[in-house]
């Protein structure tokens, strides 16, 4: 069975799987240092978390920043789950929030292994890649009243 649920910082256990979710994803799998993953922003951003089984497998948080735009970050998904859809069942959860509040744009920063992915959703690169937290990254957008792929 899978579940999306809106997730509410504020509840501990809900932050605490969170907070174990991207600690495996980032810190462990992909080496980022953890005080770049706890950059202290999550309590300004809706976080989306997704079930498989009743645990915890897969994540995103988004955030408004100014001029209509908002910034999705923090996506992952446990790598045993990866390649059955579940980034994309996020990203959508994610993309009507983010449409239900009235953003006019959606701005990420994705992984280069992940720039096809956000291709397929309707993002588009802005800029050149740039390195970030030692892996290599594209500034990406999309309009928010566009489609959900």
């Amino acid at each position: 069975m899978i579940e999306l649920r809106s997730a509410d910082w504020s509840d501990l256990e809900t932050r605490r799987q969170l907070m174990a979710l991207r600690f495996e994803v980032f810190v462990e799998e992909q080496n980022v240092p953890p005080e770049l993953e706890e950059d202290g922003m999550d309590g300004e951003a809706r976080h989306v978390l997704l079930f498989v089984e009743g645990r915890p497998a897969g994540c995103a948080r988004w955030r408004f920043l100014s001029g209509g735009r908002a910034k999705v970050e923090r996506v992952a998904v446990r790598a045993p789950l990866r390649g059955q859809g579940l980034g994309g069942r996020v990203m959508a959860a994610v993309e009507q929030d983010v449409r239900s509040a009235g953003v006019e744009t959606i701005v990420l920063a994705a992984q280069a292994s992940a720039v096809a992915f956000y291709e397929a959703r309707g993002y588009r690169g802005v800029g050149p890649r740039f390195m970030e937290a030692g892996i290599e990254h594209l500034r990406m957008e999309r309009d928010a009243a566009a489609p959900i792929c």
